[in-house]
């Protein structure tokens, strides 16, 4: 796919994220800055929170594509 259909359909230049989506079904809503955020999110809403809660995770371009593909290479070495 050409990068500027790819960054148009799948990355998010437009700056928008889920927290309306959220608010909208009634869930929470946070977004993790690190890895070591979302684990605390987790590990909080856990412990005491109530209902659902939509964690955003926002990652570097091309980086989920990567992982994958990586993932895909592994199974097919299966």
């Amino acid at each position: 796919m050409p990068s500027e259909q790819r960054e148009a359909l799948y990355q998010m230049p437009h700056g928008m994220d889920f927290a309306h989506a959220a608010s909208q079904f009634g869930l929470a809503y946070c977004a993790a800055q690190t890895l070591e955020h979302y684990q605390t999110l987790v590990e909080e809403h856990f412990a005491h929170g109530a209902g659902t809660l939509l964690i955003e995770v926002t990652t570097p371009p091309q980086q989920a594509s990567m992982h994958i593909k990586q993932l895909t290479s592994q199974l097919h070495a299966l």
